[in-house]
């Protein structure tokens, strides 16, 4: 049976709505040349931020995933929640400051994956340091 892909996207406190709208205009702009579903992961956002988030990504066909978990576990707690509750897919997972650069970008990630793999985009615009607290 083929697994179906996920690309699971985390809004979080670190996430501003400049780079959540550059996500959304890349991820327009470039097809990802390869069925998948598109998760948008929230966490530790108040219900005011994430109809905030909401009004943005409502042009694109997508699912939500809002973390249950207040402690600061970084993306990993999040993604290790995500990937327990769809167990039997294959996950792409962006942090808020990634987004898709060019044409067929996830068909191209997918043709070089093996199983057993993990392969990941990540940007950072700030030290982990610096924002380690909310």
């Amino acid at each position: 049976m083929k697994k179906k892909i996920i690309i699971a996207y985390l809004c979080s406190p670190y996430v501003s709505k400049k780079c959540f709208t550059e996500f959304i205009y890349h991820y327009k702009k470039y097809k990802p040349g390869i069925d998948h579903q598109l998760i948008i992961c929230y966490k530790n956002l108040s219900l005011a931020q994430i109809k905030d988030f909401r009004k943005k990504i409502k042009v694109i066909n997508h699912k939500e995933f809002i973390d249950p978990e207040k402690k600061n576990d970084f993306d990993f707690g999040t993604n290790k929640r995500l990937f327990k509750k769809f167990k039997d897919n294959l996950f792409f997972f962006m942090n808020g400051h990634s987004y898709p650069v060019k044409k067929n970008w996830l068909k191209y990630y997918y043709s070089n994956y093996k199983p057993k793999s993990i392969i990941a985009s990540s940007a950072s615009l700030e030290s982990i340091s610096s924002k380690s607290f909310y």
